[in-house]
């Protein structure tokens, strides 16, 4: 029985001003999917934010509460009209935190430099590996968060540099 529709999502957000504008985005994409491809049936939604935009720090410090305002955008159309599976973000910073003269910059240049050190890499494999054994297979198999999944195909420059950009991203959303 065809009772469920399943959608990728993607929305651009670089020309955002604000997480709100984001959120009125997403909003309107999930209104426009549900329009077009539903047809009648529940419609089960990955939204992918996308583009550089200034607030790529924002939103990676905010997923959570992103992902409960697309939720409640999605309940907000009608029972079973839409549900948001997952929300990933996928934005880019359009400047150069490395080139910063402040502790973001020489916390930026450190992850970089990181990313290029054999024998930490090296340690970090051995201690990332006896974790990524101990997880349940379904999630193993199913990641889609992109740390996870590095960690988990041993990408570990991967690993540092999402830990790095999350780093980064809520030390700026803090004002730190």
């Amino acid at each position: 029985m065809d009772c469920v529709r399943w959608i990728h999502l993607p929305v651009p957000v670089g020309s955002c001003n604000a997480s709100a504008d984001a959120i009125d985005r997403v909003r309107a994409a999930i209104e426009n999917a549900v329009a077009r491809n539903a047809q009648g049936r529940l419609l089960a939604c990955r939204v992918e934010l996308t583009g550089q935009t200034k607030l790529h720090g924002e939103l990676l410090a905010s997923a959570d509460r992103l992902l409960a305002e697309a939720r409640a955008a999605a309940l907000g159309l009608g029972e079973e009209t839409a549900w948001i599976e997952r929300l990933v973000i996928a934005t880019a910073s359009p400047d150069a935190s490395a080139s910063r003269k402040d502790a973001l910059g020489d916390l930026q240049r450190m992850i970089q430099g990181a990313g290029g050190d054999a024998d930490l890499q090296a340690r970090l494999a051995s201690e990332l590996g006896d974790l990524v054994r101990k997880l349940p297979h379904d999630i193993r198999a199913e990641s889609s968060d992109a740390a996870l999944k590095a960690a988990i195909d041993a990408d570990i420059a991967g690993v540092i540099t999402h830990a790095g950009a999350y780093l980064n991203a809520r030390l700026a959303a803090e004002k730190v």
